[in-house]
């Protein structure tokens, strides 16, 4: 019985390491919301892949209506004096074009991460999509920059 337990664990370790790390090398960071798994190599990238995260865990609400029309009122309504509100806005107007599949999502994982971690950092009509609560927990549980989602 031991033998056919070791057996199984040994496939699920091989499948978790062939499906989830190995094609990920070579990227900054990725996160996988089938295992729950994250992981990245600087800051920015972290931020963004436990925005990933967040959206998950808050029941994929960057795809909700509301979601998009607070980016399209943002993206019509945005104070581009400020540089940093010029660079967000430049990266969720490329992402928009050119991301193929599932483009609100890496939109929602980019405010995360311009936010840097702080929701106060966010345009006013985009920080009710995130859930304070949720968003410290995760910062908590990758405070190292270094995360796994487990």
């Amino acid at each position: 019985m031991r033998t056919i337990y070791l057996s199984i664990v040994r496939r699920i370790v091989l499948f978790v390491f062939l499906i989830v790390i190995l094609p990920n090398q070579g990227r900054p960071g990725s996160y996988n919301r089938y295992s729950n798994l994250g992981y990245c190599t600087d800051t920015s990238t972290c931020l963004h892949e436990i925005g990933h995260a967040i959206d998950d865990k808050s029941g994929r609400i960057s795809q909700s209506e509301d979601f998009k029309l607070a980016v399209a009122i943002y993206l019509n309504t945005a104070d581009l004096s400020e540089w940093r509100s010029a660079r967000l806005y430049n990266q969720i107007t490329y992402t928009l074009f050119t991301t193929k599949q599932n483009p609100m999502a890496e939109v929602y994982a980019w405010f995360f991460a311009y936010s840097g971690g702080n929701l106060d950092n966010l345009p006013s009509i985009i920080r009710p999509f995130f859930d304070q609560s949720l968003v410290r927990e995760c910062l908590k549980q990758n405070g190292n920059h270094i995360m796994w989602f487990l």
